[in-house]
């Protein structure tokens, strides 16, 4: 895993009969600043699932995962929908 100790997220996955949550480490909903993720979780993790991995965000131009675009989702208040656009989420299970 050369080069992505430090450039993603650790979270925790929640599949619950209700929906999706995507929870920090320490406990914190995430899930509100990754909304690329829910509908394709949803679609492919059965009821009563947990999954551990990494929130990771491609940064095409280095070719590597980018802490800096990961981070933008936490402050971007109104602009979240674009970065998300631009810039789409991946977990690494």
């Amino acid at each position: 895993m050369s080069g992505l100790e430090n450039d993603g997220f650790r979270a925790i996955v929640w599949r619950t009969a209700d929906g999706m949550r995507i929870q920090s480490r320490q406990g914190v909903d995430l899930t509100r600043f990754f909304p690329d993720l829910v509908v394709p979780l949803a679609a492919a993790l059965p009821a009563r699932t947990v999954l551990g991995g990494e929130l990771l965000v491609w940064d095409i131009q280095r070719g590597r995962s980018s802490f800096s675009l990961l981070q933008r989702r936490l402050t971007a208040g109104r602009r979240l929908t674009e970065i998300v656009r631009k810039h789409p989420a991946h977990l690494s299970a």
